[in-house]
């Protein structure tokens, strides 16, 4: 039952990618599904270590501190999708999207730690970090972009 919501999650990205009438690239929705599950998984991702976390509601962290790891983790996590939304949506302000990404990730993970417990945190830390990484991969689309056309 833990595992339901990712499963499904991920289903209906398979479910869009079949049914949609512009292809998306293959990597692009290889790469949603990895971050669907490595997201709304229970499991606990710290320093590479892979563990299952026991049923639990989790918790919630206001306090900015930015010098973890796990802030490397999840800006890592997030440079591709700003190089998605770069490519899919150029006009997107990187700033908004990232933001607005990190914080339906961090919300869905509360609320579904609640309903189907999870344990996973909710970071104002992770927020931060996927904002990072959203921009950055979109800085890294628009420079790779900007090296092709200049050939």
């Amino acid at each position: 039952m833990r595992w339901l919501f990712s499963i499904l999650v991920m289903f209906l990205i398979l479910l869009w990618y079949f049914l949609s009438q512009h292809r998306i690239n293959p990597w692009g929705v290889l790469y949603l599904l990895a971050l669907v599950f490595i997201v709304f998984a229970p499991l606990s991702i710290n320093n590479f270590e892979i563990a299952v976390m026991p049923p639990g509601t989790g918790r919630v962290s206001l306090i900015v501190d930015l010098w973890h790891f796990s802030v490397l983790e999840n800006v890592a996590l997030t440079v591709p999708l700003g190089m998605l939304i770069k490519h899919y949506h150029p006009s997107w302000s990187l700033l908004l999207a990232g933001l607005i990404t990190g914080g339906v990730i961090e919300t869905t993970q509360y609320v579904i730690s609640h309903l189907w417990l999870l344990n996973r945190s909710s970071d104002i830390n992770d927020v931060l970090a996927n904002a990072l990484g959203v921009i950055i991969g979109g800085i890294i689309y628009w420079g790779y972009i900007k090296m092709i056309k200049n050939r």
